[in-house]
């Protein structure tokens, strides 16, 4: 099987990933829960990673658009293996019956809230003087298919 895969892309997501692992293993560890109980470590840890993510991912569109590395090392990596989303599902299968539904509908509601919350405060501000940030979207588009079109640079 012959894959086309990009080295640098693979090892910031893997060094980001470690990082985000070892963090949200240090947080559960800090802060466990009972069995049975509402997993506040694993839902906080996942809300404040939606959080960063929204945060991330509005600031790197604005002043940094063509650093995927940074992107990938960040949002795919550390926040990627911060955040848990399997180990959600498992608490949820494994809490009693009302446990489990409050703790979905808290960490879908949250998660949703957080990334709302995190782009909405990154997207403030910006420079003093109104013009464009260097090196900030031009808004011209790339092509995408016959047709053209595509995303903003």
């Amino acid at each position: 099987m012959d894959l086309d895969v990009d080295g640098r892309a693979l090892a910031v997501v893997s060094a980001g990933g470690v990082l985000g692992a070892l963090t949200r293993y240090a947080a559960g560890v800090a802060w466990p829960h009972a069995a049975g109980g509402f997993p506040w470590s694993t839902w906080s840890v996942n809300v404040s990673g939606c959080f960063l993510i929204g945060a991330l991912l509005t600031l790197l569109g604005r002043f940094r658009p063509g650093h995927r590395l940074t992107r990938l090392f960040l949002g795919t990596g550390v926040l990627g293996g911060y955040t848990t989303f399997s180990t959600a599902a498992n608490d949820v299968l494994r809490a009693p019956a009302p446990t489990g539904l409050a703790y979905l509908a808290a960490t879908v509601a949250g998660a949703l809230l957080a990334v709302w919350a995190g782009s909405s405060l990154a997207s403030l501000g910006g420079p003093a003087d109104g013009k464009p940030v260097s090196g900030a979207p031009t808004g011209e588009r790339l092509p995408s298919g016959p047709a053209g079109g595509g995303a903003p640079r």
